[in-house]
């Protein structure tokens, strides 16, 4: 290896000293040219990082540009989303406060409604069979028609042990079945009231559940007791009477009648439509106007129809009825309804008229009594003046007893007329003539 610039050798060699100096510039060629070539390739490098990092500049502003737009709506879809969700937490706020004043109307009507109410849940035993019921719920009425508080949570073996089982079959048989039913029971454990009930499920299929509305109807079914009673007794008075019953429903212009009615109109039962016009077609000729005016009447001014006429029946017999009827009106005054009765009084008219006939009879007769009187007293006024002039005093004295016997008959007579009048008109302003 040549020695470097400025080293000295002793006894060097001039020629090999000048071959080295012409070495120097090519060698150093040969290092430039060396570095230039790392250079060179450092700067390609460079060359490839700096477009790499251009590239990935490119791209990190791509994903950047990506990224803000993602934030953005994302930014922009949360703000949607804040904004629902105050939405949903306002109207959630709303419908709790809905809900809390629904709940209170609904407890405010639950407690003042006049039925009871509650929720029961069924007990049964290992065989499915009813044998008892718990409170869930119940309402004021519940409590006051029962005469059980607190009974929520409470069995009903707990008030009422000896229960009827009739009220655990019912119930149970809704639980298990799911269908409701409304029926009408004694509980004569339970106050001795009758209940007017409707019972149907409640909740999920297997949750044995049952609500139950219900009405204490004691005092109804004594009314109703006592209705049936009246009824029984007006039906055997009317049967007693023979009386013919009718309905009239002004606002269908329909009737009903019951067989009585039929038979005294003179139809058979069923054969007829029963009304106004079927029940006019009867009247005798001569009374339908005064028949048909004395009803309108009746219904214009708001009283009681009461009226005796004649009926012709199909066999061509006319029988005399006596007939009343009182009519209903609704707020407005329109006669809406009417209940009637009927009854035959033909043997009454008759036997009226014999005893009116008997009655001119006893009339005539008195009269003829009177004028006889009067024809009486004057000859005896002769024969007593023929007295007082016989001579005979004997038998004048006779004569005068016998005409004062007479007279005294007649006066008798008279007296009785008298009476026999007062009485008659005593009997004929009280319609008893």
């Amino acid at each position: 290896m040549p020695a470097s610039p400025g080293t000295t050798r002793k006894n060097s060699d001039p020629a090999r000293r000048d071959e080295a100096v012409q070495d120097i510039p090519t060698e150093v060629e040969r290092l430039v040219n060396e570095r230039m070539q790392e250079l060179q390739a450092e700067v390609d490098v460079l060359r490839r990082e700096n477009a790499e990092l251009k590239q990935a500049g490119g791209a990190l502003k791509e994903a950047y540009t990506e990224l803000d737009a993602r934030v953005r709506e994302r930014t922009a879809e949360l703000g949607c989303s804040n904004t629902r969700l105050l939405a949903e937490i306002g109207e959630r706020e709303r419908t709790e406060v809905v809900l809390r004043e629904s709940e209170a109307r609904y407890q405010a009507l639950f407690d003042s409604i006049d039925e009871g109410f509650c929720i029961i849940e069924m007990i049964f035993d290992a065989g499915g069979r009813p044998i008892d019921y718990r409170f869930l719920e119940t309402n004021r009425a519940f409590e006051k028609q029962t005469g059980m508080h607190g009974a929520a949570g409470k069995r009903m073996r707990e008030f009422v042990p000896n229960h009827e089982e009739h009220w655990f079959e019912i119930y149970g048989e809704i639980a298990t079945t799911g269908k409701p039913k409304r029926f009408t029971q004694a509980a004569k454990p339970l106050m001795g009231g009758w209940y007017d009930v409707y019972a149907f499920p409640v909740g999920a299929r297997n949750s044995n559940r049952v609500a139950i509305l219900f009405k204490d109807i004691t005092e109804a079914k004594r009314t109703e007791d006592r209705l049936r009673r009246g009824r029984d007794r007006l039906a055997l008075a009317l049967d007693a009477i023979e009386a013919g019953v009718s309905f009239w429903d002004l606002k269908t212009d329909r009737m009903q009648w019951n067989p009585r009615q039929y038979e005294l109109l003179g139809y058979a039962v069923g054969a007829v439509e029963p009304g106004l016009a079927a029940l006019v077609d009867r009247v005798h000729p001569d009374d339908r106007e005064r028949v048909t005016a004395a009803i309108d009447r009746s219904i214009r001014e708001r009283e009681d129809f009461t009226m005796e006429y004649r009926v012709c029946l199909p066999n061509g017999d006319v029988r005399w009825m006596h007939s009343v009827r009182r009519f209903a009106y609704d707020a407005e005054g329109r006669a809406v309804s009417s209940h009637g009765i009927m009854y035959d009084i033909t043997d009454h008219k008759h036997h009226e008229k014999i005893r009116q006939q008997a009655y001119d009879q006893i009339e005539h007769n008195m009269e003829q009594f009177a004028i006889l009187g009067d024809h009486v007293r004057h000859p005896l006024q002769v024969i007593m003046a023929r007295a007082d002039l016989m001579e005979d005093e004997e038998t004048a004295a006779s004569i005068r007893e016998q005409v004062r016997r007479i007279n005294a008959i007649i006066r008798q007579l008279d007296r009785g007329w008298v009476e026999s009048h007062a009485i008659r008109e005593f009997l004929r302003r009280n319609d008893l003539a």
